[in-house]
């Protein structure tokens, strides 16, 4: 859906480097959400997801969202000691839902929610992105965010987008009353919907640090809030150039956070059940094959990614100019070293190597 998004318009002074869009009815609101956690016929809020994807939609969090659910999944306990999560998680005790919402009337008086259940979730451990399927009609329109798998320069002015400050009645929100249409979201529920502004500052070819954000990353110089994890974060053209992972100001002693780029998922099998015509099937295919189809809009930098073949699986990866060699660091521990990536290809760094079985 092409509409207008007004987002630097709602800054009330230059000089700040974080400011709140409209809670309710803003456009980035139809392809931007809370997530929820359902657990004993209840709702409570944990974080940001946000739409991807034409005709069939998607949805893309931080992996570790998902790992919230452990606590409360039965069958899945076991994986909160685990290091990485499975490619595929399916929950059945735990639900996950996003909030979808909009103006219903032409005055913008009314909104109109939607609550939509998610059925399955795809990464690529131990990336912090992951990929989920929702359970709603294709016919609602969502934003699509175009997708960028490039390495964004050093300076690259960045927006984070997310949610913030959850309010709900204690114990969580009753899905009896979300389901009969008697819960009051405009009074009963709230959240704030922020804007966080930095520039790219380092690139983490690796990790940034073991057990902390595990996968590809980069960093842009302000802290974004809690809950705003899982959500986009886009560059001035509107482009997804990574996911929300976490605050790292502790890291640097100034403000830092955490972006995860998105790569590492290309190749990992996503299942969903799409209408195609007068019939609706379960169709499961790397998350590849639907950009190549055209159900997940892209900016076409996935044509430039770097592959290779080691023995029955393959590496995949991005390169960056040699020029971005003085903030490209392997992780953490190389920056502090002083160290830039490790990895060098030709003229190209090659960013990450993550092997996969070819599908």
């Amino acid at each position: 859906m092409e509409i207008e998004i007004p987002i630097g318009s709602f800054r009330t002074d230059p000089s700040q480097s974080w400011w709140d869009l409209p809670s309710w009815g803003h456009p980035l609101s139809q392809g931007v959400f809370p997530l929820f956690l359902s657990l004993d016929s209840r709702l409570i809020p944990i974080g940001t997801a946000f739409a991807v994807g034409r005709g069939i939609a998607f949805v893309i969090s931080a992996e570790h969202n998902i790992r919230e659910t452990l606590n409360h999944e039965q069958r899945l306990r076991h994986l909160r000691t685990v290091d990485e999560l499975p490619e595929v998680v399916t929950f059945k005790d735990v639900g996950l839902s996003v909030l979808y919402q909009r103006w219903s009337n032409e005055a913008k008086t009314e909104i109109q929610f939607a609550l939509w259940p998610l059925e399955t979730f795809a990464g690529a451990p131990p990336s912090d992105v992951v990929f989920g399927s929702p359970q709603f009609q294709t016919v609602v329109p969502t934003l699509d965010l175009p997708l960028c798998f490039e390495a964004p320069p050093q300076g690259e002015r960045v927006w984070s987008i997310g949610y913030t400050d959850f309010k709900f009645p204690e114990g969580g929100i009753e899905l009896e009353a979300v389901d009969a249409g008697t819960f009051d979201w405009r009074n009963d529920y709230g959240h704030r919907f922020v804007v966080v502004e930095g520039r790219v500052d380092r690139i983490f070819a690796n990790r940034f640090a073991s057990k902390f954000v595990d996968g590809p990353c980069f960093t842009f110089d302000a802290d974004i809030f809690h809950g705003q994890s899982g959500g986009p974060v886009l560059d001035t053209t509107g482009r997804v150039r990574g996911v929300n992972s976490a605050g790292a100001s502790q890291f640097f002693a100034r403000p830092m956070s955490i972006a995860s780029f998105l790569y590492p998922v290309l190749f990992q099998n996503l299942q969903t059940g799409a209408q195609l015509g007068p019939t609706r099937v379960q169709i499961t295919q790397p998350i590849f094959k639907w950009i190549v189809g055209g159900y997940i809009t892209t900016d076409g930098s996935e044509a430039r990614l770097c592959l290779s073949r080691e023995g029955d699986s393959f590496t995949v990866g991005f390169s960056a100019p040699k020029s971005f060699a003085a903030f490209v660091h392997d992780d953490f521990a190389g920056y502090q070293r002083g160290a830039s990536a490790s990895e060098v290809l030709g003229v190209n760094y090659r960013l990450r190597r993550n092997k996969s079985k070819p599908k």
